[in-house]
C-alpha cells in the first residue's frame, strides 16, 4: 500500500512539473510571437500576445518589462483620443504587473498620471484629475514633483470652491433662495476637504450652518454631480426650532429618509454630541414617533435633551444612528448581517 502511495505521489509531482513547464514553454511561445510582432509595429498584436505569455509566466522580470513598455506605448497613444475607459483598463494591467521591475516603470507610471490628470484639469474636469493624481501619491508618497502638483492643485480647486460658495450666498441673499444656501454649503465643503487650514473657509461655513439649520442638506438633488466624501448622508434632518423649557433643551426635527431602506427611528435613534466631545442622548419623555420609516419618507417631532445650562453653549452636532441586523443566506448557511445607517446635523 505504501509503494502504490509513493507512486501516486511520484505521478502527482511529475504531472505538477509537467504542467509548469508547459505553461513555461507556452508562455515562451507567445512572448517571442509578441517580439516579433512589436519589431513589425503591430503594437495592438504584441500587447495581447505579452499579456497572454503573462498569464502563464507571471513571475518573469523581463516580460513584465516588455509588456510594460507595450503598455504605456498604448497609453501615450491613447491619451491623444480622450479615451480615458481604456486608459484605465490599460493602468489595471500596469499596477498588476509593475512589482519587482525597476523603478525606471514606477517613474513612467508617475509621469503618465500626471500627464493625465493635467489633461483634465485643463479640460475642466477636476474630479477626474484628482483620482489620477492621487493614484500617483499612491505609486510614490515622497515624490517632490506629486507633492508639490498635488499642493498647487488643491490650493486652486479649493479656492475656486470658496469662491462658489460665495457665489451662491450673494444669490441666496438677493433671491432670498433656501436651495442657493444649500449649494453653498456643499461648495463650502469642498472647499474645506482641499483647503482645510484656510480660516476663511470656517467662516463661510458657519455663516452657512446658521442660515441652513432649517434646511435638508439635499446636495445630490440640487447639484449635477457631487463628491461622495462630501455628500455622504442619504438621510436628512432639519431643525426648524430649538427651546430651553424646564431647564432642558427642546429641538423640533424634521427627518427625511432618503435611503433605499426603511430605518428604525425614535427618541432612543438621536443624541447631541458637544464640542468638548460629550454626548447627550434624547430623553425618554421626547415627542418623536417611534417607527419603521420607510425611505421616501418624512417625519416631524420634537427631541428633548437633559444638557447643563454651560453644555447648552457648546452643541456642536445632532447625530442619529440605526443599526439593523438581518440573517442572510450565504453558500447554505444564514449569518448575521450589518447594517448600518447614520445622519448628522451641525450646529452654528
Amino acid at each position: 500500500m505504501e509503494f502504490i502511495n509513493n507512486n501516486l505521489r511520484n505521478l502527482y509531482k511529475g504531472l505538477c512539473l509537467f504542467l509548469i513547464l508547459w505553461l513555461v514553454s507556452c508562455a515562451v511561445s507567445k512572448e517571442k510571437k509578441a517580439d516579433r510582432y512589436l519589431k513589425q509595429g503591430h503594437v495592438n498584436r504584441a500587447y495581447q500576445l505579452y499579456l497572454e505569455a503573462l498569464q502563464r509566466n507571471s513571475e518573469s522580470i523581463p516580460l513584465r518589462e516588455k509588456f510594460l513598455k507595450t503598455t504605456f506605448t498604448k497609453i501615450n497613444e491613447t491619451i491623444a483620443e480622450n479615451d480615458y475607459k481604456r486608459i484605465d483598463l490599460y493602468l489595471k494591467d500596469i499596477d498588476q504587473y509593475i512589482a519587482g521591475t525597476p523603478q525606471f516603470y514606477k517613474d513612467e507610471l508617475i509621469s503618465v498620471l500626471i500627464t493625465l490628470a493635467d489633461s483634465l484639469f485643463n479640460n475642466g474636469s477636476d474630479l477626474e484629475a484628482f483620482q489620477y493624481l492621487q493614484q500617483a501619491r499612491m505609486t510614490d508618497s515622497t515624490n517632490a514633483k506629486i507633492l508639490s502638483q498635488w499642493s498647487t492643485r488643491c490650493d486652486q480647486y479649493g479656492l475656486t470652491m470658496l469662491n462658489m460658495a460665495k457665489e451662491y450666498i450673494q444669490i441666496g441673499k438677493s433671491q432670498d433662495d433656501a436651495e442657493s444656501y444649500v449649494r453653498a454649503e456643499y461648495y463650502a465643503l469642498c472647499a474645506k476637504k482641499y483647503i482645510p487650514e484656510n480660516n476663511n473657509v470656517n467662516q463661510v461655513l458657519q455663516i452657512l450652518r446658521k442660515v441652513n439649520l432649517s434646511s435638508y442638506s439635499v446636495y445630490n438633488k440640487l447639484l449635477d454631480k457631487t463628491e461622495e466624501d462630501v455628500d455622504i448622508y442619504d438621510i436628512y434632518m432639519s431643525i426648524s426650532d430649538k427651546s430651553v423649557q424646564n431647564n432642558l433643551l427642546y429641538l423640533k426635527v424634521h427627518f427625511y429618509n432618503d435611503s433605499y431602506n426603511p430605518v428604525n427611528i425614535g427618541y432612543d435613534h438621536f443624541q447631541i454630541v458637544t464640542t468638548n466631545g460629550k454626548k447627550y442622548p434624547a430623553m425618554q419623555s421626547s415627542n418623536f414617533p417611534k417607527k419603521l420609516l420607510d425611505n421616501e419618507t418624512e417625519i416631524t417631532g420634537t427631541l428633548a435633551f437633559n444638557l447643563p445650562p454651560a453644555e447648552r453653549q457648546k452643541l456642536m452636532k445632532l447625530v442619529f444612528e440605526d443599526t439593523q441586523i438581518h440573517e442572510v443566506e450565504i453558500e447554505g448557511k444564514m449569518v448575521e448581517e450589518k447594517e448600518e445607517h447614520s445622519s448628522e446635523k451641525l450646529f452654528p
